[in-house]
């Protein structure tokens, strides 16, 4: 079932293509969640990005950062093995 998720702006950035990707972790652990366009609900405020989640999706990821030189493994994952994640960082 969809449902909103407020991500805090913090870790949200935007691609030079249009998407949305919520980056938290650091070095080996660092995660990248790219959301499709049409899953930003609310672009207006400026403390979080309302996205429209759903567990039963696939999101592509990337794990790892390459500035410390490690190699990122990217991929998709359904969204319930993200969504405790996102929710820490809606809770935090």
């Amino acid at each position: 079932m969809k449902k909103n998720l407020k991500i805090p702006m913090g870790f949200v950035k935007q691609t030079n293509d249009g998407r949305t990707v919520i980056t938290y972790g650091k070095g080996q652990q660092l995660f990248s969640i790219f959301i499709p366009l049409l899953d930003v609900v609310d672009w207006s405020n400026p403390t979080y990005r309302e996205i429209n989640f759903d567990p039963d999706q696939k999101y592509d990821v990337v794990i790892g950062d390459s500035a410390i030189g490690a190699q990122p493994m990217s991929g998709s994952v359904k969204g319930d093995v993200i969504e405790d994640d996102l929710n820490r960082l809606i809770n935090n």
